[in-house]
């Protein structure tokens, strides 16, 4: 996909017609997406905590809402880590340094 088609491009298919049909891709960029990625795996790894970690969570699930509105397709496989990570059923990532073994 291209950076354009990332940012809400228009691009032409066509349809069973054959006259080519205007679809909207509307998308946030890679870098909005590794932010929220990046707030989840702080809430995952325990940096996150005290009292500011349930203020922390709700401002991570707005900014999940606010992707679903823009695109669902975005949103879903990072709402679905969210809700894993909260649950525990997330084990925290082993640290390199720790001397674990793969």
């Amino acid at each position: 996909m291209t950076p354009a088609q990332r940012s809400g491009a228009a691009s032409a298919e066509l349809s069973s017609s054959g006259i080519a049909d205007t679809v909207l891709t509307d998308r946030l960029t890679k870098e909005k997406l590794g932010d929220i990625r990046a707030a989840i795996h702080k809430l995952e790894t325990g940096r996150i905590k005290g009292r500011g970690r349930e203020e922390y969570i709700a401002s991570l699930q707005g900014r999940l809402g606010h992707i679903e509105r823009i695109c669902a397709q975005d949103a879903s496989p990072l709402r679905r880590r969210l809700v894993l990570v909260l649950a525990g059923a997330v084990k925290p990532i082993a640290s390199e340094k720790s001397g674990s073994t793969k």
